[in-house]
């Protein structure tokens, strides 16, 4: 009976330090860009999105978030990939994130938002060894502000 016991606090144990939390939030920017149209309607763009993290739920801070990344579209296609990484040194995470598809059924001002997935990479500081995925959507322009807006949101586990 007690090893049975043992081995049910392990498992318990093991599935509480593993399990992840719910992780959702917006981030707001500027973005610089260079474009690349060799051919009518394809391109690659480059772009550097630096701004804030303001947090819905979850265990990330409100803060810095830095992304670098690359757009390519023709007639049929639109792609992005790319990376950021949310919080300063000595504590940041850094996440790589991949769009294949456009939400073409948007009802809003940005009829085609980009919709995406992204994973964790990795992490310095209390952000080492986390993990997570999720989903992010591609809002686009925000009012008047020259900024833009990307909504995050997934599960992420931070190793204590």
């Amino acid at each position: 009976m007690r090893p049975l016991i043992a081995a049910a606090l392990v498992l318990v144990t093991v599935g509480s330090a593993a399990a992840g939390e719910m992780f959702a939030g917006t981030h707001t920017y500027r973005a610089d860009s260079e474009t690349w149209m060799p051919v009518p309607a394809s391109g690659w763009r480059t772009v550097t999105m630096v701004g804030d993290y303001e947090p819905m739920n979850g265990p990330i801070e409100a803060g810095r978030i830095e992304c670098r990344g690359t757009n390519y579209w023709n007639k049929s296609k639109v792609e992005a990939d790319g990376v950021c990484v949310f919080g300063e040194l000595p504590d940041q995470w850094m996440l790589r994130y991949r769009m294949g598809r456009l939400d073409r059924s948007a009802k809003t001002a940005t009829p085609h938002m980009r919709v995406g997935e992204w994973e964790v990479v990795d992490g310095t500081g209390k952000f080492s060894g986390m993990t997570g995925s999720g989903t992010y959507l591609a809002e686009g322009a925000v009012a008047d502000s020259h900024k833009y807006r990307t909504r995050w949101e997934g599960e992420v586990t931070i190793r204590e």
